[in-house]
Formats: C-alpha cells, structure tokens, sequence
C-alpha cells in the first residue's frame, strides 16, 4: 500500500531569506511537538527539524538516517517556487 503524501508549493515575486512551515498532532499544545521543514533559499537547503514550544526549532534527529521533508527549489519566469513534500506516516 503506498503511502499518503503531503505536497505543498510556495511562489514568491522574489527570493526570500528561508521559509518554514510545521505540523503538528497535538491540540491545544501549539508548537509543541511540531515536524518542521525550513528551505534556505540561497543554499537550496532543505532541514527537516522539530520543537519543543516556543523555542528555536533544531534538527530532527532522524537526518543521518533519513528525511521526512524533500523538496526542490527553482527560478520560473522569474518566479521563485519551492515545492516541498512528507510522507503521512
């Protein structure tokens, strides 16, 4: 059975510094336990990380194993668009 994914794409006129964008299960605990993607633009980086509340996000553990973020970022017509995808596990 193949998996459920989530696909998101962001267009911006011009290039941003990064973009982040979070999910999270728990109601009612805000930030808490969210699975965080963060695109630099400059770099094309693309980390996976998490929160504990409202604290700076860090990286999910799981990078050297694997990501649950993958993505791409590319100029269209002058264009700047991240598409951004994750496994709904």
């Amino acid at each position: 059975m193949d998996s459920e994914v989530i696909e998101l794409t962001f267009t911006f006129d011009k290039e941003v510094g990064w973009i982040g964008f979070g999910l999270s299960e728990a109601v009612g605990l805000g930030m808490t336990g969210s699975d965080i993607v963060v695109h630099e633009t400059e770099s094309k980086k693309i980390m996976d990380m998490y929160v504990e509340g409202h604290l700076k996000p860090v990286l999910d553990d799981c990078q050297s194993s694997r990501q649950d973020w993958t993505g791409s970022s590319y100029v269209l017509q002058g264009k700047h668009i991240v598409k951004l995808e994750r496994a709904i596990i």
